[in-house]
């Protein structure tokens, strides 16, 4: 009897559960469908992934998917993406990056990323790229290069335009041609010309050629 009570008390539970999460799958496809896109996938090259801010399933993005407020977008192993935006910025995703893509209400795009390496380019209005206590700011017709290290650090390179370093408080400005460094998220910063450098990966990659 008592083994009875048990056996339906489980059965009952797992159906709950399995409820909540298609309720919750559910209604977030429905929501993500009807949110207005701020931009779209303009290139995916193997494993490119999608999760909605409130879903709780990864979705595989292919070219014209569009890109939802809050997104979080994950690349595979030799994999990469370029999502291009409404406020004609443009950022490209290189193999094994994570990034959760926001837009303000000044149509500014943020880029939260947790580790990998990623390019972008802006037009008319700059981009942010934070990483742990690390903030980027690419100023308006600006190309720059990120690559995030081990431990916190973070390489910033400036192929066009100029772009902004923010790590524990301390700000430097990087041009084009060069580049500033951070050790361990602290705000040791270090410039160097563009010919110096050698760790930071070319973007676009080889295989986006």
């Amino acid at each position: 009897m008592i083994a009875d009570v048990i056996i339906t008390f489980l059965c009952m539970t797992g159906v709950a559960l399995m409820g909540t999460l298609f309720y919750r799958e559910l209604f977030g496809t429905l929501n993500e469908e009807s949110a207005r896109p701020i931009g779209s996938v303009t290139r995916t090259y193997n494993a490119v992934l999608r999760r909605a801010s409130d879903g709780a399933v990864w979705t595989r993005l292919t070219p014209e998917s569009p890109v939802n407020n809050g997104d979080l977008i994950k690349t595979g192993v030799l994999s990469d993406a370029v999502i291009t935006f409404a406020n004609g910025s443009s950022v490209g995703l290189s193999e094994n990056c994570t990034a959760r893509i926001v837009m303000d209400e000044n149509s500014r795009i943020r880029i939260e990323l947790s580790g990998g390496s990623m390019s972008a380019s802006t037009q008319r209005i700059s981009l942010v790229i934070a990483y742990e206590r690390q903030t980027i700011t690419i100023s308006i017709r600006s190309t720059a290069q990120v690559v995030c290290g081990g431990n916190g650090a973070l390489i910033l390179r400036v192929a066009e335009g100029r772009a902004t370093l923010n790590a524990d408080g301390n700000t430097r400005l990087v041009t084009a041609g060069t580049m500033a460094s951070t050790v361990s998220g602290t705000a040791n910063t270090a410039a160097s010309t563009e010919e110096s450098v050698s760790v930071v990966a070319q973007y676009p990659l080889p295989n986006m050629k």
